[in-house]
């Protein structure tokens, strides 16, 4: 009785463990797959094949932008998580798919794109290239130039 009274215990502390271990992964690209594993969204979630997809391509091509182009990625990668993290619990996989794309014009509005070199500019083009074959990213896409462009 006394180990089945820890286990429970234990298992009762895990969901927080669980969202206070992502809570310290906020400005890191594994945040998407703690925060995928703790809404058990599997692995072919938002969360992985976009999410992390494109904030590891962003790391991984840090380096080919100028210092501002540095901070952009950075301030819209913690933008975009923070975003996710304030996203309400209790809906489904879809639903947070839905909550977390619609903060991404927000994000790069935000933290800068719009302020970027057309090197800068050319360097986010190519870095999400793949994806731009798809309508919602097309439209963020137009939606953003068209913003930079009435802000001038």
């Amino acid at each position: 009785m006394k180990y089945l009274l820890l286990t429970i215990s234990i298992l009762l502390q895990l969901p927080a463990f669980s969202s206070q271990y992502c809570q310290e992964l906020l400005d890191d690209c594994e945040y998407y797959t703690c925060i995928n594993q703790e809404k058990n969204c599997g692995s072919s979630s938002y969360f992985l094949k976009f999410g992390k997809k494109y904030c590891n391509k962003f790391a991984e091509h840090e380096e080919e932008f100028s210092r501002d182009g540095q901070d952009w990625i950075k301030r819209t990668k913690v933008c975009l998580i923070d975003s996710i993290d304030k996203i309400e619990d209790g809906i489904s996989c879809n639903q947070y798919k839905r909550e977390a794309i619609s903060h991404h014009i927000p994000c790069y509005l935000d933290s800068g794109y719009c302020d970027l070199s057309n090197y800068d500019r050319a360097i986010v083009t190519k870095t999400i290239l793949k994806s731009l074959w798809r309508p919602s990213m097309i439209s963020a896409g137009i939606r953003v130039l068209t913003s930079c462009a009435f802000n001038k």
